[in-house]
């Protein structure tokens, strides 16, 4: 399902999750409200690991809260197959995702804070084919294979909003398995 992991308050966080093997597998600053760490991450069962560190190279003291959420994947699906349904991810962040099906359409939701270049794209084996549209529909960019191997990659200048990202397999929507999506920003 989808782990939202994230902190609210004044102090300035930065927060980590990691798995039972070791290792970190999300890292964030100021994704979440204000200054505080926001990470949304898709995960198998199992047990992780959240660490909170102050912000500003570890400088930062204070009192926050942790806030914690899981959702189940719909139907076996990792990720909503309608725009309404899409998995919120930050800026400079790295997803887990997966087709499981020929015609599978995995949204996910950015929300971008400033204005900047945002570069989409997946990693991995599986052919895909990705578009980026903004809050009202508008088709900003779409690709299939500018990315490494069959991956499809959208570079974009932005404004502040919400944008609306879509993965689907490639040769005409058979293509199935995992993906990673990185989403990046560079702030002008």
């Amino acid at each position: 399902g989808t782990l939202t992991v994230g902190t609210g308050g004044s102090t300035d966080t930065v927060g980590y999750v990691g798995g039972a093997s070791g290792g970190w597998l999300s890292v964030n600053d100021d994704q979440g409200n204000d200054v505080n760490f926001r990470i949304v991450r898709q995960v198998t069962g199992g047990t992780y690991y959240v660490a909170v560190v102050g912000g500003e190279e570890r400088t930062q003291t204070g009192a926050y809260t942790l806030q914690v959420g899981f959702t189940e994947d719909e139907a076996g699906d990792d990720h909503g197959d309608r725009v309404e349904r899409a998995t919120r991810v930050g800026v400079n962040t790295v997803t887990g995702g997966r087709l499981e099906r020929a015609g599978d359409v995995d949204y996910f939701r950015v929300e971008v804070a400033a204005a900047g270049t945002v570069t989409v794209e997946t990693e991995g084996e599986t052919d895909t084919y990705g578009y980026v549209r903004d809050g009202s529909g508008a088709l900003l960019g779409q690709d299939e294979e500018t990315g490494a191997g069959d991956n499809f990659r959208v570079v974009q200048e932005v404004a502040a909003g919400t944008y609306v990202v879509a993965v689907v397999g490639g040769e005409s929507r058979t293509a199935t398995g995992p993906y990673t999506l990185r989403v990046s920003l560079a702030v002008e």
